[in-house]
């Protein structure tokens, strides 16, 4: 395997590690209504936050512009611009800078008025990640992939909902 497959390879894998902590984020999500939810509420913010966290972080890393070759970001790969997703991407890196990655003073002392400002939304994220995955399926063949990688990740988001309510007990359900 060539460097720059590896590179493409690595990347496709922390994509996809971001995207399964947000698909698992939303499915609790549906959950928080629920009596199993509320029996382990404190368990369950920790995870939530913590994914939220994850894939939030990870998400703003993959559009880092690119500074060097020691960093895989999606530029890396191409010099596709996700014009229509500029706001989207600029309010991620601005919650990572700010308040995900860094401690700001300023942010942390009113961190309600800094939330407010970005209102970054849930279903920015989830077309943030479609196109993501639609543009890398373009691409794998070019980096020695041939594999369905839109395929792949809705795979993926379907085996997490079918192991999350294996997970849930039936008591709960």
């Amino acid at each position: 395997m060539k460097k720059i497959e590896k590179d493409f390879d690595i990347f496709v894998n922390k994509l996809l590690s971001a995207y399964q902590q947000f698909c698992l984020d939303e499915i609790i999500h549906l959950e928080v209504k629920t009596n199993y939810y509320r029996r382990f509420k404190k368990t369950w913010d920790i995870t939530l936050s913590s994914l939220e966290l994850g894939y939030l972080i990870e998400l703003a890393k993959i559009f880092e512009s690119q500074r060097s070759d020691e960093t895989i970001t999606i530029y890396y790969f191409l010099d596709y611009k996700f014009k229509e997703y500029y706001g989207t991407i600029e309010k991620l890196k601005k919650l990572r800078n700010k308040f995900l990655a860094h401690t700001d003073v300023k942010t942390m002392r009113d961190l309600k008025k800094f939330m407010d400002s970005v209102k970054l939304k849930r279903s920015e994220i989830r077309l943030l990640f479609k196109k993501t995955i639609e543009v890398i399926d373009t691409m794998k063949t070019t980096f020695g992939l041939t594999e369905n990688l839109v395929q792949r990740f809705e795979d993926e988001k379907k085996s997490i909902e079918e192991e999350f309510k294996s997970f849930v007990p039936l008591k709960y359900q």
